[in-house]
């Protein structure tokens, strides 16, 4: 938002210019986490909830709702922006690594806040 406005960026400031507000292709490998969990309990660990993982060109989304509990699709943004084609079972190391690091991010949000 403060790029938007023309407003100084602080140097303390974690985030980062999103597209397609950069002025410059960005060489960052930052994740970016998506989590959507309307059905998951107000006030208690997210456990059911659909979340996603973009890195790089490639974004997983990991299910986990009863039925669906642990299953995955990878896609490569650059090559398939339409979400088309899977690629989980064909880039199973990819999947499995950008698997892992989503639910290790979960696992981190999902701590008690100590203050």
């Amino acid at each position: 938002l403060l790029h938007v406005t023309n407003q100084p960026i602080p140097d303390w400031s974690e985030g980062e210019v999103l597209p397609p507000f950069q002025t410059a292709n960005s060489a960052s490998d930052r994740p970016i986490y998506v989590v959507e969990a309307k059905s998951n309990p107000k006030f208690g660990p997210i456990t059911k909830a659909t979340l996603a993982i973009r890195r790089g060109p490639h974004k997983l989304i990991y299910y986990s709702y009863e039925g669906f509990d642990g299953v995955i699709e990878l896609f490569d943004l650059e090559n398939d922006p339409e979400e088309i084609n899977d690629l989980s079972v064909s880039h199973q190391s990819i999947a499995s690594e950008l698997k892992n690091e989503l639910l290790k991010k979960m696992e981190e949000v999902n701590r008690p806040y100590t203050g």
